[in-house]
């Protein structure tokens, strides 16, 4: 099996005009309550020192929970796009 094709693509935006956090995976906005992703997302603003509300949205072009690291490559792609969008420079 080649696994060169499988994508994640995630954005996150920091916006002061949002009054609360919004996930959207896979086209179906994800409960905030015990959500990993919001919880990476809280590391994330602590390193960066803000506090401003984001909207994550995230798709995967392979089908999630088959055992091909959907979750993996989420929180990947997660790190790298709220790092950037709060300003860190991780790498």
């Amino acid at each position: 099996m080649n696994l060169s094709n499988l994508l994640t693509t995630t954005t996150v935006e920091f916006n002061s005009a949002f009054k609360k956090d919004v996930i959207i995976i896979n086209d179906k906005k994800e409960s905030l309550k015990n959500n990993r992703a919001l919880k990476h997302l809280q590391r994330i603003r602590k390193l960066a020192n803000i506090k401003t509300k984001a909207k994550i949205v995230s798709e995967n072009n392979f089908p999630t929970g088959t055992g091909l690291s959907s979750s993996s490559s989420g929180f990947a792609a997660l790190t790298v796009a709220a790092s950037n969008a709060a300003g860190l420079q991780l790498f």
